[in-house]
């Protein structure tokens, strides 16, 4: 499971296009990830709402909804190196 919601995760992080139904993807991983990276992908999540309620309609270069995307990138990135670390972590484990 979590390599699937590894490699998810980074094709949607190296999509050149960001869509809030790409979150949508990556929910029914949230069951099997711990309380920290759900919390990781709930903030996205909520970011990612916040921009296109407000300001997904039009581009606009406002710091607020700028700061909301990289906020918003960094907790995505944070998610897939900590889902990345754990699960290299399990496959030590198993291999000693």
């Amino acid at each position: 499971m979590r390599l699937s919601f590894i490699i998810l995760l980074f094709l949607v992080l190296s999509n050149n296009t960001f869509s809030p139904q790409y979150l949508i993807w990556l929910a029914p991983f949230v069951a099997f990830l711990s309380h920290a990276e759900a919390g990781l992908f709930i903030g996205a999540s909520v970011l990612t709402w916040t921009y296109f309620r407000y300001w997904g309609d039009v581009v606009i270069l406002s710091p607020m909804a700028t700061s909301l995307l990289i906020v918003r990138n960094i907790f995505l990135i944070v998610l897939f190196l900590i889902a990345l670390y754990k699960l290299l972590k399990e496959a030590m484990t198993r291999v000693i």
